[in-house]
């Protein structure tokens, strides 16, 4: 069997690696710098320590290898096998998983700077207490992966099921999930700042007494959602499927929900000075002592909505569909923009004068 000195000789030559077994072997502080290795076997082998940069591992086998404490740099790993393979505290910065199977494999405290995982299989991988930035999971497969007390910085997470992945305690800064399935989450009590999360499936996801300033939902199912106590100011709910969302208590100013469906969402007490509700179906919503001072319900649908005990001033429910009006002698609420409907007729007129094309 070939050892750390004339493996690493072998790639200062410039040679490739190739069909070769190391299974097993102590090669602990190897360093390698451009090599290429085909189809080596480094299954349970001890790489504590090592270095590789700007290598290339092409159908590798590293199941129960430990890469403690390895620093890999600018490096791809192709279709290799890493089952239950030891990335704890180790460094990752610019590396590729492509199509690699790595179930069970640890990452515990490990620094994983722009990691592009792309398709591939992560079962039961465990990136508890991890740091990851500027990385991006491609329709990985991450069924009982765990990433709690993980630190996830301008992370990217694309077509990922999500429903069975822990993120207990985790923190989010700038994440971004786009048409991931997150149903059923429990995310109570976490931060997440300024993510967002594109035609996700949230339904039932619990975001109670969570911190989530500017963070995003555009077109994303959040039925039955429960924002109970969350501080979310500034959020954007833009054409969210948002029916039977609990936003009790919460702190929500500035939030933005037009063209969301809220039919049956309940804002009973909740924050919302200065929210945009354009467009939004709210059939049987709940506002019941909710503060809606400035809140803009512009083109609603409020058929049966309840604003019981809620507060207005300069609450405009201008052109909102609603037979009983609930609003309509309440002090503070206007019934309609009379600047914003001379500026429709304007328009409506001119777009008459206006010869088809």
């Amino acid at each position: 069997m070939m050892d750390r000195l004339g493996l690493e000789q072998q790639v200062r030559d410039g040679m490739p690696v190739r069909a070769l077994s190391l299974e097993g072997a102590a090669l602990q502080g190897m360093d390698c710098a451009g090599g290429v290795f085909e189809r080596v076997d480094f299954r349970a082998a001890n790489l504590t320590g090592a270095r590789f940069a700007d290598c290339v591992f092409d159908h590798c086998r590293f199941g129960h290898a430990v890469l403690a404490d390895a620093r890999v740099t600018g490096s791809q790993f192709l279709n290799c096998d890493m089952e239950q393979a030891d990335w704890s505290a180790s460094t990752l910065q610019s590396v590729s998983f492509v199509d690699c199977r790595a179930p069970h494999a640890r990452f515990t405290r490990a620094a994983l700077d722009s990691l592009n995982v792309l398709k591939g299989d992560l079962a039961g991988s465990v990136f508890d207490h991890a740091r990851l930035a500027l990385s991006f999971f491609d329709e990985a497969n991450v069924a009982g992966a765990s990433f709690n007390a993980c630190t996830l910085h301008k992370v990217f997470f694309h077509r990922v099921d999500l429903r069975q992945t822990p993120f207990r305690e985790a923190s989010f800064d700038n994440a971004i999930f786009a048409e991931c399935n997150l149903s059923g989450q429990a995310l109570s009590g976490q931060t997440l700042l300024r993510c967002q999360f594109i035609e996700c499936d949230m339904s039932e996801v619990c975001f109670e007494n969570a911190h989530l300033p500017h963070t995003g939902f555009p077109g994303s199912l959040l039925a039955g959602a429960r924002f109970d106590g969350a501080r979310a100011a500034s959020a954007c709910f833009y054409r969210a499927r948002a029916e039977r969302i609990q936003c009790r208590d919460a702190d929500m100013p500035g939030t933005i929900w037009s063209e969301a469906r809220i039919d049956h969402a309940d804002f009973s007490r909740a924050q919302l000075r200065g929210s945009q509700f354009h467009k939004a179906q709210g059939r049987a919503a709940r506002f019941d002592a909710a503060r809606l001072e400035a809140v803009d319900f512009t083109g609603a649908t409020l058929h049966d909505a309840r604003f019981d005990d809620a507060s207005f001033e300069r609450t405009l429910f201008h052109r909102a569909e609603s037979e009983e009006r609930p609003w309509s002698d309440k002090e503070g609420a206007r019934d309609a923009d009379e600047e914003l409907y001379a500026a429709e007729q304007w328009s409506s007129r001119r777009a008459s004068r206006t010869p088809a094309a």
